[in-house]
């Protein structure tokens, strides 16, 4: 292969790749994916337990938690989480050693487990 011939075959693929990465981002910022990092703590309190839900919004759209449920019984909550922030809220749930979470937005739902403290 001559160099001429060799140089255009490279500037091709580096423009090919250079196009792809925008359009990968391009297309990202207007889909608006929403990705949420679901964390949670609980503790007894009384009969009851208190479960603390943090929600970190990684993605690139706000999401809205629409609702929770806490070891198969929905509780109701409300939190809208903007891109790169987080959000918390509190709901009780009734005695268990180990509690399941997931919480639903209209994108899905995001599950969380912990074990009781206290």
């Amino acid at each position: 292969m001559e160099l001429p011939t060799l140089i255009l075959v490279a500037v091709t693929i580096t423009l090919a790749l250079a196009i792809a990465f925008w359009a990968a981002t391009v297309a990202t910022q207007y889909t608006g994916l929403e990705l949420l990092e679901v964390k949670c703590t609980a503790e007894r309190r009384g009969e009851a337990v208190a479960v603390t839900v943090t929600v970190a919004n990684k993605g690139a759209k706000a999401a809205t938690v629409l609702g929770v449920e806490v070891n198969g019984e929905l509780k109701e909550a409300q939190l809208t989480v903007k891109p790169g922030e987080t959000g918390t809220f509190e709901v009780e749930a009734s005695k268990a050693d180990t509690i399941q979470v997931n919480v639903k937005t209209r994108a899905g739902e995001y599950p969380c487990a912990t074990s009781v403290k206290g």
